[in-house]
């Protein structure tokens, strides 16, 4: 019985790195040379066919379990409809597969092949095997490379997600040295594309993560941090909303901000005018097609904010949903002294204010660490120390 598990979770890991990899791979130059629409579309079949195998081997299904997952397969397939995208059926049905599996090894392998696409895709566009063209925005006075990606802040916010990960995996056994090319990468990649926002976090949460290292009073008897923690996700979800319904661009604040912003609220603030947010989502036309500049755009229309676009593409239950899904594995984290975790899902959380990749499996692999969300025990068994783990990453502080 123990041996089929970790073939069922080797065969998942696997098919899980085909979906990340192809869908990486695809917002490359390298997408030009390779069938990557075939390929994407094979690792989707590859996810719906694991699940319907996990349910048909599965030895026992719980009551609750057969009344809580039609409802939620149900709402998604309702989502999915309304808003026109499959990403949110894709994810749920991928957390749903990996229930019960280790969280921390199909991110660990998953997180080492999307660093080996990365860094052969910058790889590849400095020595010009692929297109490395640098864009000039409207509003911009130089030059942001796209190093290989088919746009600029692609590669930076895969670098980000990335960190985060590893972060996490590694925890305690963090040492100087790995801060030290993180930061070193990080500013080349800052320096290539001017992605301001994923250079100042990556650099903090670098730099606080190994700090946490030294931190000794338990994360619930520190009544500060406790509260940091629990509050993020409200905060975040908070500051996203209120700026953007409170931009104003004849205020000279509002103005200066919007412009460190890349226009980022002017362009919420069109999508809470235009549309209503509705419990289960809309199709929403977005056009990324033309370039942005600071304080205008020329036809360009979408929202950055991960928790705007949530609401406004798949509705608040979605939103309130995820960030309930996350709250909970937070509070798992702070009643384990899971320093590592809150710390990497608290940089998530402010990085999703104005960025859109938080429900993205692609960049995004911390999403698998709500898979136990979904079961009513799962947050009890997640993250076991190493010696009981079946098939453990053996990360520094283990418990999430």
């Amino acid at each position: 019985m123990k041996a089929r598990k970790i073939q069922m979770q080797q065969l998942f890991g696997f098919i899980v790195i085909l979906y990340v990899a192809t869908n990486m791979l695809a917002q490359t130059k390298f997408s030009g040379m390779l069938p990557m629409g075939a390929l994407v579309t094979v690792s989707r079949i590859l996810v719906y066919a694991f699940l319907l195998l996990r349910l048909v081997v599965s030895s026992t299904i719980r009551k609750s379990q057969l009344l809580l997952l039609p409802l939620i397969i149900g709402l998604a397939v309702i989502v999915t409809f309304t808003s026109e995208r499959t990403i949110i059926i894709d994810t749920l049905v991928i957390l749903l597969a990996a229930r019960k599996y280790d969280p921390y090894k199909i991110m660990w392998d998953a997180c080492r092949v999307q660093f080996v696409i990365l860094a052969i895709t910058i790889i590849a566009s400095m020595v010009g095997i692929i297109d490395n063209t640098a864009i000039i925005q409207i509003g911009y006075s130089f030059a942001r490379e796209g190093l290989g990606f088919n746009y600029t802040t692609y590669g930076a916010n895969y670098f980000f997600h990335l960190v985060l990960v590893y972060l996490l995996i590694k925890g305690d056994k963090l040492k100087i040295w790995h801060v030290v090319v993180i930061e070193i990468v990080n500013a080349f990649i800052y320096i290539k594309t001017n992605t301001n926002a994923v250079f100042v976090m990556c650099g903090i949460v670098t730099i606080l993560t190994y700090l946490a290292k030294f931190i000794k009073k338990p994360i619930d008897e520190n009544g500060i941090l406790k509260t940091v923690f629990y509050s993020v996700f409200p905060i975040s979800v908070f500051t996203a909303f209120f700026t953007a319904i409170n931009y104003n661009p004849s205020n000279a604040r509002w103005f200066v901000l919007n412009s460190l912003l890349a226009g980022r609220l002017r362009l919420a603030h069109i999508a809470l005018t235009e549309y209503t947010i509705s419990p289960l989502g809309q199709l929403v036309q977005w056009n990324t097609s033309l370039q942005k500049s600071f304080s205008d755009t020329v036809g360009y229309f979408y929202v950055d904010s991960s928790y705007i676009n949530i609401a406004l593409v798949y509705g608040w239950i979605i939103l309130a949903l995820v960030c309930i899904a996350y709250i909970a594995l937070m509070k798992k984290g702070v009643k384990d002294n899971n320093v590592f975790l809150c710390i990497t899902i608290s940089f998530l959380a402010l990085h999703s204010i104005f960025d859109p990749q938080l429900i993205e499996l692609r960049y995004n692999l911390m999403l698998l660490c709500l898979a136990p969300v979904l079961n009513l025990d799962g947050l009890r068994t997640l993250g076991k120390k190493r010696e009981d783990n079946i098939y453990s990453a053996g990360v520094g502080r283990t418990k999430v």
